[in-house]
């Protein structure tokens, strides 16, 4: 159980060492830790409770949630604290959350908080609800929805299964260049979204394109 400063550096070189995952306890904030795994996963949890109640709750992967800024790690530990210390549990909140966190939902969070900031936003945006969700940003049904939409279905419950039915749907009415595009639109929100700990796993490793065809 390793105590030390973290900083930039040091997480950026960090390993597990022996072939196991490492645990490095930063001592600037209590409670924050960065677990390397054997496999060279970092991922940040803040800890908190007692010894033998001790719960863990994740916080973000590194390097998509950074140690510093007013949302990287140190401060999300310090959010934790403050809500443990007011007599809340955040892992049975965030368990609860994502229970009843839907694609939709994840959709809509991703749109406002991440591609907000893209040019493509207003196509990033079409394509998810139309080929993912099935819901515009007022939980209206959109219409001329795609049949492969699974914006119902609970991100506890979210399988690889799930996005290759979105993906399907797009490619089985011939759109084969839109398919790559909602396809490459959905990595994108997995990746942020397990950055971020709403999801724990990035569903979308592994695999590959919908078809190798390419807008002219």
């Amino acid at each position: 159980m390793p105590k030390l400063e973290l900083t930039d550096k040091f997480c950026q070189a960090a390993k597990a060492g022996s072939g196991r995952k490492a645990d490095y306890f930063d001592t600037t904030v209590k409670g924050l830790v960065l677990r390397v795994s054997a496999g060279g996963q970092k991922t940040w949890f803040a800890v908190y409770g007692p010894p033998d109640k001790r719960q863990w709750l994740k916080l973000g992967t590194y390097p998509e949630t950074p140690l510093g800024t007013e949302k990287g790690a140190r401060q999300k530990a310090k959010d934790t604290r403050a809500s443990v210390q007011e007599g809340g549990d955040p892992v049975a909140a965030k368990k609860a959350h994502a229970a009843s966190m839907t694609v939709s939902d994840l959709v809509e969070s991703y749109l406002t908080r991440r591609a907000s900031s893209r040019r493509s936003v207003d196509e990033i945006a079409r394509r998810l609800r139309k080929n993912v969700s099935g819901y515009d940003a007022d939980g209206k049904k959109v219409e001329k929805a795609s049949s492969g939409c699974i914006g119902e279905v609970k991100l506890a419950d979210l399988h690889r299964r799930d996005i290759t039915k979105a993906i399907d749907a797009v490619k089985d009415r011939g759109a084969a260049v839109e398919a790559n595009r909602v396809f490459e639109d959905i990595r994108a929100m997995i990746r942020w979204g397990r950055g971020r700990g709403d999801l724990d796993s990035n569903l979308t490793e592994g695999m590959a394109r919908p078809t190798e065809t390419e807008p002219h």
